[in-house]
C-alpha cells in the first residue's frame, strides 16, 4: 500500500516537473523575443538621436547664416549711411561756395559803384558812399534773399535753351473740352436717311406710315394681290387646289364581301401570380366572335380557368357565349358554333406554363387587344 502511494507521489513530481519546464521554456522564449525587441528600440533611439543630431546642426548652420546676414546688411547700411553724409557733406559745401561766390559778386558790384559814384560826384557824397560801404560789409550775407536773382538765371537759360513748360503741367482749374465730342442732333438720323433714299431711290412703304391709310381695313378681309393666283396654268407655277362651288361628301368605300372571311386576329398578355408569364396571339372562330370583340378590351382583370390538360382553357367571366383559348386546330366545325374558340398561333409556351401552374395559383388577363377590319357590306 505504501509503495502505491510513493508512485502515486512519484508521478505528481513528475508531473510538475514537466509544467515546470514548459513554463521555463515559456520564459525563455519569452527572454528572447524581449532581448530581440530590446535590440531593435535600442536601434531606434540611436536613430532617433542621428537625426535629431543633424537637425541641431541644420539649425546651427541656419543661425549661422543668418548672423552672417545680419552683419553684412548691418555693414552695408553703415557704409550707405556715410556715402549719405558725405554727398551731403559736399553738397552743402557746394552751396556755401556758391553763396560766396555770389557774395564776392555782390561786393564788386558795390565796389564798382561806389568808384563809379566817387568818379562822378568827387567828394560830395563821399562820406555817405564810405558808410553805405561799411554798413554793406557789416551786413550778415545770409540775410540777403537771391531768388530774384535765381529767377533771372533761370529766365536767361530758358531763353538761351529755348524751353519752357508744358501745357499740361500749367497750374490752371480750367476743364478740358474736345471739339469732336458733340452728340449728333436729332435731325441727324433724318438727313442720313433723305441721304440713302436719294441714292438707293427707295420709299418708305405704306403700312410703315403713321398716316397709312390701310390702318382702317381688317387683315382678314383684305386679298393678297398675287397674279398667280387669278391662273391656273401659268409658266412655273401649278395649281394644287381649284375654286369649286358645289362640293360633295365622298363617302368611304366598303369591302367587297367574301364567302369565307378570314379569322379576327387577336392576343392577350396573362399574368401568374401577378407576374407576366407571355404573350398569347389567337385567331378568333365561332358564331359569337362579334360580340367577343367588342368586349375583347374588357377582357383585362378577367381570370382564366383550366378544365385539365386535354380540355381547352375558359375565361370565367364570360357566358354568353363562353370564350374559349385552345391549342387544338382539329375541332370540327370551328367556325359554326355557337362559343368562341381561340385557337393559339404564338405563344404555346405560356399555354403549358398556365397549365403546369400550381393548383391555386391566380392566373388572370393583364392586357387584351383585337386588331381591327374593315366590314363586307
Amino acid at each position: 500500500m505504501e509503495l502505491k502511494a510513493i508512485d502515486d507521489e512519484l508521478k505528481k513530481v513528475e508531473q510538475e516537473i514537466g509544467t515546470l519546464e514548459g513554463s521555463l521554456a515559456g520564459a525563455q522564449q519569452r527572454r528572447q523575443q524581449l532581448e530581440q525587441k530590446r535590440k531593435e528600440a535600442a536601434q531606434k533611439q540611436r536613430e532617433i538621436e542621428a537625426y535629431e543630431a543633424k537637425i541641431a546642426a541644420i539649425k546651427r548652420q541656419i543661425a549661422e547664416t543668418e548672423a552672417a546676414k545680419a552683419v553684412a546688411a548691418q555693414e552695408a547700411k553703415h557704409s550707405y549711411d556715410e556715402e549719405e553724409e558725405y554727398e551731403e557733406i559736399e553738397e552743402y559745401e557746394e552751396i556755401e561756395e556758391y553763396e560766396e561766390e555770389e557774395e564776392e559778386e555782390e561786393e564788386e558790384e558795390i565796389y564798382e559803384e561806389i568808384e563809379e559814384e566817387d568818379m562822378g560826384e568827387g567828394p560830395i557824397h563821399g562820406g555817405s558812399t564810405s558808410a553805405a560801404l561799411h554798413a554793406t560789409l557789416q551786413t550778415n550775407p545770409s540775410q540777403f534773399d537771391y531768388s530774384a536773382a535765381r529767377q533771372e538765371q533761370l529766365d536767361a537759360l530758358k531763353k538761351q535753351n529755348q524751353w519752357s513748360r508744358p501745357e499740361y503741367a500749367q497750374p490752371t482749374h480750367a476743364t478740358q473740352t474736345y471739339e469732336n465730342h458733340k452728340t449728333p442732333g436729332h435731325t441727324f438720323l433724318t438727313d442720313q436717311r433723305a441721304q440713302l433714299q436719294q441714292k438707293y431711290q427707295f420709299e418708305k412703304p405704306a403700312w410703315a406710315s403713321h398716316n397709312s391709310a390701310d390702318t382702317a381695313v381688317a387683315i382678314d378681309n383684305t386679298p393678297i394681290q398675287n397674279p398667280l393666283l387669278k391662273t391656273n396654268n401659268a409658266s412655273g407655277y401649278t395649281r394644287q387646289v381649284f375654286e369649286k362651288d358645289n362640293l360633295h361628301r365622298s363617302e368611304g368605300k366598303f369591302v367587297a364581301p367574301r364567302e369565307k372571311v378570314p379569322p379576327r386576329l387577336a392576343w392577350i398578355v396573362v399574368d401568374i401570380n401577378k407576374k407576366k408569364a407571355g404573350k398569347i396571339v389567337l385567331h378568333l372562330h365561332g358564331l359569337g366572335t362579334d360580340q367577343v370583340v367588342e368586349n375583347f378590351p374588357n377582357l383585362v382583370g378577367m381570370t382564366l380557368e383550366r378544365q385539365g390538360n386535354t380540355k381547352p382553357i375558359f375565361v370565367e367571366e364570360m357566358t354568353d357565349p363562353k370564350f374559349y383559348i385552345t391549342t387544338n386546330s382539329k375541332i370540327k366545325d370551328i367556325d359554326g358554333r355557337k362559343d368562341v374558340y381561340g385557337l393559339v398561333q404564338e405563344g404555346k409556351e405560356v399555354i403549358a406554363a398556365i397549365k403546369n401552374a400550381d393548383e391555386h395559383a391566380g392566373i388572370t388577363i393583364r392586357q387584351s387587344h383585337v386588331f381591327p377590319v374593315k366590314k363586307a357590306k
